[in-house]
Formats: structure tokens, sequence, C-alpha cells
């Protein structure tokens, strides 16, 4: 999956891309898009990193 993902994010170019009102990358391009979710079989969706990376909790 890795190689075919590299592969797509390579193939981008700002015209494909577009970034929604919550920070979410948003593939213009219909056929990229299809690309992107047969990648993913619909299980994940790639949002940005929401883990605690700085010092989340006190």
């Amino acid at each position: 999956m890795s190689d075919k993902l590299s592969e797509l994010l390579a193939g981008l170019s700002p015209s494909d891309v577009s970034i929604d009102s919550l920070g979410r990358i948003v593939i213009t391009d219909p056929e990229l898009a299809k690309q992107f979710r047969e990648l993913s079989d619909g299980s994940a969706m790639l949002v940005p990193n929401q883990s605690c990376n700085h010092g989340c909790g006190g």
C-alpha cells in the first residue's frame, strides 16, 4: 500500500487539492479521489494528526 500511496501523493499538484474549513485535505480531482478511496478500502479517512503530541492533559 505504501508504494501506491507514495505514487499517488507524488503525482498530486496544487490544482488537485484544497483545504476545507476543518483543515482537511480535499482531493478535487474525481479520478484521484477514487484512487485514494480504493487504496484505503473505505476503512480509513485521511485526517490531520489528532494524537496528543504536545503535552495533553496537565
